[in-house]
């Protein structure tokens, strides 16, 4: 069994040819939960589509469990996203089915496996995240923490060797988003999986990741344990963990234009 799960080798990636990430290369050992981190536009979901296969990078290859994602063939590409679980960031139930029905979704649609077992399948997964009770019930019926805990086993309904998270924790109230949190580290004790997830929930950060990579610009600024994070003389990571607002220059004299040009308007507009 190979230990490094995911390589990612100078994948460069973007849309119509506008790149958005540049020469990104890292790897994942097998067990580990990886945090990719960076402010908002940075490039992080860009990198979790092309890691899945959803996007196809403008240059570089992306090696998952031993397979090049983008040069498989449909069958296999096929055959290998049936071994990896994901939970998308706004949850991606379907509203027109139970939540039982979307957790069952990904057996019914890829395996031969009898209807009883199914079943019994998601009362499993769903008692997983604490869900029992919701069975029969639609996504518009559940809360946003609950909807995201119904996708969570659906990611997980398949036995995935990789768990990719994008934003877990979005959305959610400190509390909720912390109980998925703990959510996540329990899933990785109980199946020792890999996790990746894309976020920038400083409080998750420090509760569930052994290493973290950080992306600026489209660019690798950080690649190492979390504790390497807050020890950075880098001025980004430095705002970034200490939520301190880079300081830029304020437009005092354009602002003050505007109000002159705005009060001369409505001078102009009382003598009419």
């Amino acid at each position: 069994m190979t230990k490094t799960v995911l390589q990612v080798d100078q994948l460069s990636a973007g849309y119509k040819n506008r790149p958005i990430l540049h020469d990104i290369s890292f790897a994942v050992p097998r067990g580990e939960i990886r945090v990719i981190l960076g402010a908002s536009g940075c490039g992080k979901t860009t990198l979790l589509k092309n890691i899945i296969g959803l996007e196809e990078p403008l240059k570089g290859s992306v090696t998952l469990l031993d397979n090049n994602v983008h040069q498989l063939v449909e069958t296999g590409r096929y055959l290998l996203f049936q071994r990896i679980g994901v939970l998308f960031q706004n949850g991606a139930l379907f509203g027109s089915l139970t939540i039982a029905e979307n957790v069952a979704l990904p057996l019914r649609m890829h395996t031969t496996v009898p209807e009883k077992l199914i079943n019994e399948m998601v009362k499993m997964k769903l008692g997983l995240v604490q869900l029992e009770s919701a069975l029969h019930l639609y996504p518009a019926e559940l809360s946003g923490g609950m909807r995201k805990r119904a996708a969570l086993a659906r990611a997980m309904i398949m036995d995935p060797e990789i768990l990719f998270c994008d934003e877990p924790s979005a959305g959610l109230d400190p509390i909720t988003g912390a109980e998925l949190d703990d959510l996540i580290l329990n899933i990785r004790q109980l199946f020792g999986l890999t996790i990746i997830v894309v976020t920038h929930e400083l409080m998750s950060i420090r509760t569930i990741a052994d290493s973290v990579l950080m992306l600026s610009e489209g660019t690798i600024i950080f690649d190492g344990p979390l504790s390497g994070l807050d020890n950075s003389s880098v001025a980004e990571i430095h705002h970034f963990m200490k939520r301190s607002p880079v300081q830029r220059p304020f437009a005092k004299k354009s602002v003050l234009d505007y109000i002159g040009r705005k009060n001369q308007f409505l001078d102009a507009q009382d003598e009419t």
